[in-house]
């Protein structure tokens, strides 16, 4: 147990920590205000608060295998995990429109995305998720026809949460298209971002390699629970009086894969015109260093250049997202239809590695952004207080 959690006290401390940096580092420096990391100042923040208000309770959860604070908080903790976990689909979806924009006409972005533009977009990526779990959890509108069974699964200080199939379709389609998007977006970014380097370094400049983007080939998917029919066994299984366990039936899998595939869909949509808009950009490119012979060193290259390496980081980003959550989805999907065969642990895996993903972008932007470097050592060292 002290293994464990010492494990899962890691992944919550280096969620709220290094999300807490991210944020101080864009808000504090002026030099960091831009639509881009406005956008990723309020990633952290989601990220922020999976650390604060889910993972640590989830923790306890997972060691114990018990919940301990009651009914009442049990259904907050399910709000906040859903809330948080589709704001960072959207707010990752948005981000890779952004870099659509900035990598396929770079001159003509800062005029396009702008701070406001940002502001709605960030606005979309908080009302929407927690409208949505608030309609599902609050209301009650997933036990509809469902009362008996919900009945059945809540014991003295239970915490089981059942959902009814009038959510399919808006689950559905809320989570699955803004991945689906994302993929199609910097698909697109990164055959484009290609092509682009190929027609610079042709003319004697050095770009950076863009293939880690390549990779954005994965899918997010978001929880979901299990199928009415298991739900019995489900039920016999646990160990002690006050789990907090979320029980569907199948058909909240459709509307689970429906809110997963919308987002993904439209960013893979988005990143498929990338991918043409900039192969046209390359064309363009190639013919006036056939007439200035010095485009390598002209400022639209720069630009495009900066603004593909800023590609490249967030592309990593998202495919962490996507990758993270993609086991945990699958097996609910596979759990939901033959009757929960997943072991508890490697059930409670999966739920830490989508977990996990909320500690991984600090160290991606860490890794990639030297502003971001800097900007730690001068929070850590104090010197931004003098």
């Amino acid at each position: 147990r002290v293994i464990l959690y010492m494990v899962y006290g890691f992944g919550a401390v280096l969620a709220v920590f290094g999300n807490l940096l991210v944020m101080s580092a864009i808000l504090h420096f002026k030099q960091l205000h831009s639509p881009t990391n406005f956008l990723i100042a309020s990633l952290a923040c989601a990220d922020f608060l999976v650390g604060v208000t889910v993972m640590p309770f989830s923790m306890v959860r997972s060691v114990e295998s018990c919940w301990y604070f009651g009914r009442t908080f049990c259904t907050f903790h399910t709000c906040f995990d859903t809330a948080f976990c589709y704001s960072s689909l959207f707010h990752l979806s948005f981000i890779s429109i952004d870099r659509y924009i900035a990598v396929t006409d770079p001159l003509v972005y800062p005029t396009k995305f702008t701070v406001s533009v940002s502001c709605i977009c960030i606005s979309i990526s908080w009302i929407l998720p927690i409208t949505y779990s608030g309609a599902v959890f609050y209301t009650g509108a997933n036990e509809n026809g469902l009362e008996e069974l919900s009945h059945a699964l809540n014991c003295a200080g239970g915490c089981q949460m059942v959902v009814n199939q009038n959510w399919v379709l808006i689950d559905f389609l809320s989570f699955f298209i803004p991945t689906l998007v994302m993929i199609i977006l910097y698909s697109n970014i990164f055959l484009v971002a290609r092509q682009q380097a190929k027609k610079i370094e042709n003319t004697g400049s050095k770009t950076d390699s863009i293939f880690l983007v390549a990779r954005q080939q994965a899918k997010k998917i978001e929880n979901t629970g299990a199928n009415a029919a298991g739900l019995e066994d489900l039920v016999s299984a646990l160990t002690c009086v006050g789990g907090c366990q979320i029980a569907v039936n199948q058909s909240w899998v459709l509307v689970s894969f429906l809110v997963f595939f919308i987002p993904t869909l439209v960013m893979i949509t988005v990143y498929f015109k990338i991918f043409l808009i900039a192969k046209q950009q390359a064309r363009k490119i190639e013919s006036l260093n056939n007439k200035t012979g010095r485009c390598s060193d002209s400022f639209q290259d720069r630009v495009a250049k900066r603004e593909r390496k800023a590609a490249r980081t967030l592309g990593v980003a998202v495919l962490a997202f996507l990758v993270s959550w993609l086991p945990y989805f699958l097996d609910s999907i596979i759990d939901a239809f033959l009757g929960f065969i997943t072991p508890t642990y490697i059930y409670e895996i999966l739920v830490w590695i989508a977990y996990y993903n909320s500690a991984m972008n600090p160290l991606i932007y860490a890794f990639f952004y030297p502003w971001f470097r800097k900007a730690i050592k001068l929070i850590v060292t104090g010197k931004v207080l003098r």
